[in-house]
């Protein structure tokens, strides 16, 4: 787990796979409304990575204009990273009846979530899809492999690995 600040609260970040470096993208403004509302304000984030999916395999973009209930699912190794990361986070905190879940909408996330909840004793009804957390949509390049994109579209692939926001 990497721990960051955001302003006086504490965010942990989380990936299933230490073998790969994830990329967060937090949108902080919408991300502070969505907190601003709690009746309870966190004491502290923990933000996930899904496991490997089918398209994480096989160099596939993501994205999310598939849709919540399809779009790529776990490979068996996804499910074993995420009930190791469910093993490992059980350990990390005291996760005490208080806890708030909010797990991304997209397939990917569901079933990781599915898998590390019972490592953390935490109740079902305690999670709530947060559509700000799904992936961004990826129009033309969703499904497509990267090496295609690559060679496809040059300039648009230097954009995406210098300034992927502006995609």
């Amino acid at each position: 787990a990497v721990c960051a600040g955001w302003g006086t609260l504490p965010v942990f970040a989380a990936s299933p796979s230490s073998k790969k470096q994830s990329r967060f993208r937090l949108w902080p403004r919408r991300a502070k409304e969505q907190l601003d509302e709690l009746e309870q304000p966190p004491k502290r984030i923990l933000l996930a990575r899904h496991g490997e999916s089918e398209f994480n395999r096989d160099g596939r973009f993501q994205g999310s204009l598939s849709g919540i209930m399809k779009g790529p699912k776990l490979t068996s190794e996804g499910h074993r990273q995420a009930k190791a990361m469910g093993k490992t986070l059980s350990s990390c905190f005291d996760w005490d009846k208080d806890v708030q879940v909010r797990v991304s909408p997209l397939r990917r996330a569901r079933q990781t979530w599915r898998r590390v909840r019972p490592y953390l004793g935490v109740n079902k009804k305690q999670a709530q899809a947060w559509g700000e957390l799904r992936e961004i949509d990826l129009f033309e390049w969703e499904g497509q492999r990267m090496e295609d994109i690559r060679s496809t579209y040059p300039e648009q692939w230097k954009r995406w690995l210098t300034e992927p926001w502006s995609m």
